[in-house]
């Protein structure tokens, strides 16, 4: 065992939260699961501090001691893999550097007249679409309002449509390509 992991367990052990169960439980979790944290810690650690990774891991896993003694070992062990790469997750995020805008003042907002044209932009898009989408056969129209409003998958598209997946996949294929094609007429009128 390395020095600060060592003080940080005699530290825990000695400060009087812990029952004697929990204690041995802990001890048995720390010679046992070290290995494998401090694996896990080098596969998507990066860069960072890896024994102040291996310490908080750690840290999270002995505020749950009761919990992790109910488990078993599988499950013990994907608790502490999931813990050990949410401290590593945390760890990136602290780390993620800070743009401001005084660097980059032209990405603060957008002119006034460009933010108005790309409304206007948009606006033109949705009523061309709104128009197209009106002319579009009927199951064309259930297609692509089962696919993109109520997000659909191909397969629950097939089973509420009573068809196979392909036809599903091959019918909202040809429905997208004839609204893109309305779509683009209209814009080039």
């Amino acid at each position: 065992m390395d020095f600060p992991t060592i003080l940080l367990l005699a530290g825990a052990l000695a400060d009087g939260r812990l029952s004697l169960k929990q204690k041995a439980f802990v001890t048995q979790l720390y010679t046992s699961y070290l290995p494998m944290i401090r694996k896990r810690v080098a596969q998507i650690g990066g860069s960072g501090d890896p024994e102040g990774l291996v310490q908080d891991t750690f840290l999270r896993l002995m505020e749950h001691t009761d919990r992790l003694m109910e488990l078993d070992r599988p499950q013990l062990i994907r608790y502490i893999q999931r813990v050990t790469e949410s401290v590593c997750i945390d760890y990136h995020r602290r780390q993620r550097p800070v743009v401001s805008f005084e660097q980059y003042p032209e990405a603060v907002l957008p002119d006034e007249t460009s933010y108005a044209e790309a409304l206007f932009e948009q606006r033109e898009i949705m009523d061309s679409f709104s128009r197209q989408y009106e002319q579009l056969s009927r199951s064309d129209q259930e297609l692509l309002y089962l696919r993109y409003v109520l997000e659909l998958s191909i397969a629950e598209i097939a089973d509420r449509l009573g068809i196979q997946e392909n036809s599903a996949r091959v019918s909202l294929y040809r429905a997208r390509k004839r609204a893109r094609e309305m779509i683009r007429i209209d814009f080039e009128k």
